[in-house]
């Protein structure tokens, strides 16, 4: 099922979504507040994040909170449910990402997938996640990357360490990670700064 929170947009969204909607895969939030500043989108962003978890903590088992240009990759396991169920005990899995820039493509070719024409990515050492959680454990986000749990509950890394933020203590991508195609492509990145 999909949480889709759209904020702003000016294009066509709701015509695309209307069949899923009404199909009932996708619940579409409109997030009406401008904001000026980063500190104040990530409110925001984080508002959001804690609003869903709340609302979703008695009938979701795992709440994966990421954004349309973020890709999970199980890289051993055949998909996400199978990867889930060795983190069962865990009230969060903690993945690191993986940046990918625009591999200075000027336009993705409208026959082509963006993870199909973005194949380079960063090989600068990140350290950053993005955290999958069972819901009921969460009390609140303040950070778009990881949230805050209940005490008793803590996050963990795909090696099964225990730590907490937005940084692991060391990267690490053996098992999942996540793509991150921050610019897309040259076209996008430049009408986006």
């Amino acid at each position: 099922h999909f949480y889709l929170f759209n904020h702003l947009s000016t294009d066509n969204y709701k015509q695309v979504l209307e069949p899923y909607i009404k199909s009932g895969l996708v619940d579409l939030y409109d997030l009406t507040q401008d904001a000026k500043t980063l500190d104040a989108w990530n409110i925001i962003q984080t508002d959001a994040y804690t609003q869903i978890a709340h609302e979703v903590k008695d009938i979701v088992e795992w709440l994966v909170v990421i954004d349309t240009d973020e890709f999970i990759v199980p890289l051993v396991d055949k998909d996400l449910p199978t990867l889930l169920k060795k983190y069962d005990k865990y009230a969060a899995l903690s993945i690191n990402w993986r940046i990918f820039g625009t591999n200075n493509i000027q336009k993705i070719a409208d026959d082509k997938l963006l993870i199909e024409s973005i194949l380079y990515s960063s090989k600068d050492r990140d350290l950053h996640v993005k955290t999958i959680v069972k819901p009921r454990f969460v009390s609140r986000y303040s950070n778009p990357h990881f949230a805050d749990l209940l005490d008793g509950y803590g996050q963990v890394t795909e090696d099964y360490e225990y730590f907490r933020g937005p940084l692991l203590p060391e990267e690490s991508r053996k098992i999942v990670r996540i793509n991150h195609y921050w610019a897309r492509d040259n076209e996008f990145f430049e009408n986006t700064k």
